[in-house]
């Protein structure tokens, strides 16, 4: 039977194998990862129920770090891993609207910002 972080591993990989670079936390108790095409950055990790997908921001205190975007998701798909990608979903428009969605310029930015992250690129 394999581990949960051998099955994340696997879900990791086959985002992989759909064409974009995915970066998972290093430490093997962990089951986050990043999805990462160009500059634009979305986050999963695996939830109760499945896995969840949020989009990556700027922290602020209006909105936080990200939204979610699909929550306990069985079957992963394109479509899902790209709504990772926007500002915005359809509720959160209005933070965006107002300034306070604010994109890393890319991944290095990110981790840069962020060094008490340790990833690791698959």
């Amino acid at each position: 039977m394999k581990s949960e972080r051998e099955l994340f591993l696997d879900v990791a990989n086959s985002i992989k194998d759909m064409g974009y670079d995915v970066y998972v936390a290093r430490d093997e108790y962990w089951t986050y990862g990043y999805i990462v095409k160009h500059h634009h950055i979305g986050y999963f990790e695996l939830g109760l129920g499945g896995y969840d997908f949020d989009t990556v921001h700027k922290p602020n205190a209006e909105c936080g770090t990200g939204f979610r975007v699909a929550e306990s998701v069985e079957t992963i798909t394109e479509k899902i891993v790209d709504r990772t990608f926007t500002d915005a979903p359809f509720g959160g428009n209005n933070y965006v609207e107002r300034g306070y969605v604010k994109k890393y310029k890319d991944f290095d930015e990110y981790l840069k910002l962020n060094n008490h992250i340790k990833v690791e690129k698959l």
